[in-house]
């Protein structure tokens, strides 16, 4: 179903797009390079959210969650409006 919604969505839309991979098209030489591209543009800290769980109490699990994510860059990133141009207009 999901790709059949791709299929018919516009053609200019970012849902368009092709969106997986399989053994073939993953195996391109250029595949980590755009992936490694992909993380600097948009791996910030300002669009990202966290859920944690988990049988410790929370000032343990805080205190995990600090030291593991607080590096991650704020690079102010502003998402872009993925519905422009419209995907079924």
């Amino acid at each position: 179903m999901y790709n059949l919604t791709q299929q018919l969505s516009a053609e200019e839309s970012a849902y368009h797009r092709f969106s997986c991979g399989n053994k073939a098209s993953l195996s391109s030489p250029t595949v980590r390079e755009n992936l490694l591209n992909f993380h600097k543009q948009w791996y910030s800290s300002n669009i990202m959210t966290l859920a944690v769980a988990g049988k410790f109490d929370i000032p343990t699990l805080e205190q995990w969650v600090t030291s593991k994510f607080s590096t991650i860059v704020n690079k102010d990133i502003e998402v872009p409006n993925l519905n422009e141009p419209e995907c079924f207009p």
